[in-house]
């Protein structure tokens, strides 16, 4: 029997894939006392096809938390969300991994 050919949408899938090394320094920009994960989701069982991690992080990390989500980890988005009016004192930090 012949085995298929890896079609283009498998390409763009192992773009998104996500490994437990991957899970493990997502998890350690927790930390310390910079930022907290608040929420934390995976997808897929076996293999990580998504993962959702919101963090508490304080105003003045959020430049080195989100740098570490980019480069560190598997390709995504991230969204900020200020806590505190009118200054806010923490900014919420949701990253959503994988394919929108």
């Amino acid at each position: 029997m012949a085995t298929l050919e890896p079609r283009g949408s498998d390409h763009l899938q192992e773009r998104f894939e996500i490994d437990e090394a991957q899970l493990k320094k997502i998890a350690a920009i927790a930390d310390g006392d910079r930022a907290r994960i608040i929420d934390w989701w995976i997808y897929g069982q076996p293999a990580f096809d998504r993962l959702n991690a919101t963090f508490q992080v304080k105003r003045g990390d959020v430049g080195r938390v989100v740098d570490q989500l980019l480069a560190d980890g598997p390709r995504g988005r991230v969204e900020l969300f200020p806590i505190g009016i009118p200054f806010p004192e923490e900014i919420v930090v949701n990253f959503k991994s994988g394919p929108r």
